[in-house]
């Protein structure tokens, strides 16, 4: 069976080897914020060429949902679904930091 690997994510390896171990760890364990089902792609909220990184700046949303933000833009999405990005971001963050610390 062939298994579709979350955006960002070149192959599976445990989380303390991966050198971009938070988003693997966001891909992994957190449900979409849409379906609240896991292995999800790590959307940036603020990308990356326009200076965001990867704390408090990843969410995951399945493939699906994934790519209708980026069709639809970041705020249609937001309102479209009720969610706040930014903060389930810090959320998120939050979530990792108090059990990696």
């Amino acid at each position: 069976m062939e298994i579709d690997l979350p955006f960002g994510v070149q192959e599976w390896a445990p989380i303390e080897d991966d050198p971009n171990r938070y988003k693997q760890w966001v891909s992994l364990t957190q449900p979409c914020l849409v379906s609240k089902r896991t292995m999800s792609d790590p959307h940036h909220v603020t990308s990356r060429g326009a200076g965001g990184g990867e704390r408090d700046n990843i969410v995951p949303l399945q493939r699906v949902f994934h790519s209708e933000l980026h069709n639809i833009g970041r705020d249609s999405f937001a309102i479209k679904y009720g969610l706040d990005l930014r903060r389930e971001a810090i959320r998120i963050t939050n979530e990792y930091d108090e059990g990696h610390i």
